[in-house]
């Protein structure tokens, strides 16, 4: 299954795979994984590939900023015994490289983080009730690993493993994906004290325009936004708007601005590749040494993906104002990869 996806992947759909997501949806999504993880429980031969797949899905989820760690908590594995666990096992492993084959073939194609997530987890969920694996394991056996201060090795994984003593809530249905609070203005703060300010303090003060009429988002309404908008993200990225689509083009740049003096890290790097008006020209876009590790992170993908199409001149600009830190980043990158 590997990591659930870069934000990136929503902007850059073909138009196969958007045949695919309406013939998915035409046979129904809780079908089509139903039958999906029908066919895992059928490839597994034994419980301790099914430890093995469940913390190999465990620690892709862990790395996932978009998987829910509520959902990780809930499978009763400690986070050192799978922390490690996809790097450990071989990427031609004869059981798992099979289930990979069957989850890429109805996943590949999938745009939709969160429908993507529902069924990472509902898979996690139903292969751990099927072998009785975590949280649906009886107290007379049992095969969740102890914890390790190694991440596990591909022998120690198959080998049985001992009883856990406590046993997890139930976990019938896969828990909401949880997200992140909007970032509330400073004047919804609450008072410093417990003394009654003077009457002249409690009267309104002005905000500005900009933050009173506009909503506030978060990460996942940013995701949102740019799932909505996934067909013209691209024109905006390499500086080909397409006239047909103006209006909805001002409404995305309009949003993501906002977004991005939110704080939002994937709307402040997609502020950078157009121009902006007022009010917020005179804010936006930010520098980049203002963006978080997630990110330049992000834009590092796209610097990726686009590099044969070219960028706008908005962001060519933003990239000679950045240069040098912008260079930096590239060849930290470029290292990362190498080393």
């Amino acid at each position: 299954m590997g990591p659930l996806r870069d934000i990136l992947f929503c902007i850059t759909a073909t138009p196969k795979e958007r045949a695919f997501n309406k013939a998915l949806r035409a046979e129904g999504l809780k079908i089509a994984s139903q039958r999906l993880i029908d066919e895992i429980n059928e490839i597994l031969p034994s419980q301790s590939v099914a430890v093995q797949f469940i913390l190999r899905e465990l620690d892709f989820g862990a790395n996932d900023h978009f998987f829910p760690q509520s959902f990780l908590q809930r499978c009763g594995f400690p986070p050192e015994a799978y922390a490690g666990a996809a790097k450990s096992i071989p990427d031609d492993h004869p059981v798992l490289s099979r289930i990979d084959e069957k989850i890429e073939a109805l996943l590949g194609n999938l745009r939709n983080e969160k429908e993507l997530l529902s069924i990472s987890m509902d898979i996690i969920d139903h292969v751990m009730r099927q072998w009785q694996i975590g949280p649906y394991a009886s107290q007379s056996s049992a095969p969740t690993p102890p914890a390790q201060s190694v991440p596990p090795s591909h022998t120690q994984m198959e080998q049985e493993a001992p009883n856990q003593p406590h046993t997890p809530p139930s976990m019938e249905e896969p828990p909401p994906i949880q997200t992140d609070e909007p970032i509330p203005s400073a004047s919804n703060e609450p008072p410093t004290d417990n003394k009654r300010a003077p009457q002249e303090s409690l009267e309104p003060t002005e905000e500005p325009p900009m933050q009173a009429s506009l909503p506030q988002y978060d990460e996942k309404a940013v995701f949102d936004l740019m799932e909505e908008y996934s067909d013209i993200i691209s024109e905006i990225i390499v500086g080909k708007e397409s006239p047909q689509e103006a209006t909805r083009i001002a409404t995305f740049k309009t949003a993501i601005a906002q977004a991005a003096l939110e704080g939002i890290p994937h709307a402040m790097v997609l502020s950078c590749f157009y121009e902006h008006t007022p009010p917020y020209d005179q804010q936006l876009p930010l520098p980049l040494e203002a963006m978080s590790p997630k990110g330049v992170k992000f834009l590092m993908s796209i610097l990726d993906g686009f590099s044969q199409q070219g960028f706008s001149p908005a962001f060519l600009d933003y990239m000679k104002e950045n240069s040098e830190t912008l260079q930096a980043l590239i060849e930290a990158s470029a290292n990362h990869r190498n080393g």
